[in-house]
């Protein structure tokens, strides 16, 4: 009886995740098998030039790559290009790289269902209803850049193709809010090392593994503000040391040309 209820309470909580994934992944805009097997790829390559699928910006980063990230435009047009893709079983080298063979069909029937849903919330106006645009379309355009500039602080400006997750990814430190909303994400380094340890466990980890990890650095708003002097200051042809959030040690210079170790992939 023990095990029937263990079998049945673990097949409630994957009918959950698959539903947070499809629902998350519909306001995300992006096909959720897709979704999930780029991040799996980006966890297991995490941060490696030519292997990691979820590079989302070019490295070093200017101010025109900052700008065109934290708009969200840029990772819309690949959500797209991705979609149509996938709807017309035009599967490219990075998703054959990354996905199972048996699983194209599947993402293919979910493209073109989220293509036709989006469609009919465009559409919804001509019909009168305006409320799709209201609660789903306007706030997923306004929301992207706060989204993003949580998101640009995890890996920016730190050491590509590292042998540790300790060189390539950034925790920081986070008011309460910020970290209700980034669902203790803040604590990236530990995500990383541990990626099975859910969300809501993520702040006794960062406590229990501090000792061996690189300390956080300053809150979102600091950090953010840091990372946009760097690339302005490299876009302009600057020094580019931080004040004090960790760079890799190529990402200092004093100036000058700016020489690209990796394009984005995303």
């Amino acid at each position: 009886m023990a095990r029937a209820g263990n079998t049945l309470r673990l097949g409630a909580a994957r009918w959950i995740n698959e539903t947070v994934l499809w629902v998350t992944s519909l306001i995300y805009m992006e096909e959720p098998l897709h979704r999930r097997f780029t991040h799996t790829n980006h966890h297991t390559h995490t941060w490696h030039v030519g292997k990691d699928s979820q590079m989302p910006f070019d490295t070093p980063m200017g101010f025109g790559g900052w700008l065109a990230e934290i708009s969200g435009f840029a990772l819309l047009r690949f959500h797209m290009q991705v979609f149509v893709s996938l709807a017309l079983r035009r599967y490219s080298q990075t998703m054959r790289m990354v996905t199972p063979e048996a699983e194209f069909p599947k993402m293919t029937r979910n493209a073109r269902i989220m293509l036709a849903l989006y469609a009919l919330i465009a559409l919804s106006p001509f019909a009168g209803l305006w409320w799709p645009i209201w609660f789903l379309a306007i706030p997923r355009v306004l929301g992207a850049p706060v989204m993003l500039l949580f998101t640009l602080i995890q890996h920016v400006e730190l050491q590509e193709n590292a042998p540790s997750i300790l060189d390539s990814t950034r925790s920081f430190r986070g008011h309460w809010l910020s970290r209700f909303l980034y669902m203790n994400m803040n604590n990236h380094v530990e995500h990383h090392l541990y990626p099975n340890v859910p969300f809501h466990a993520l702040p006794k980890l960062a406590e229990a593994v501090k000792d061996q990890v690189p300390e956080p650095d300053p809150g979102f708003v600091r950090t953010n503000w840091e990372v946009l002097g760097v690339t302005l200051r490299r876009s302009l042809g600057l020094p580019t040391k931080a004040a004090s959030i960790r760079q890799a040690p190529h990402m200092i210079t004093k100036g000058g040309p700016v020489q690209q170790v990796a394009k984005r992939t995303m």
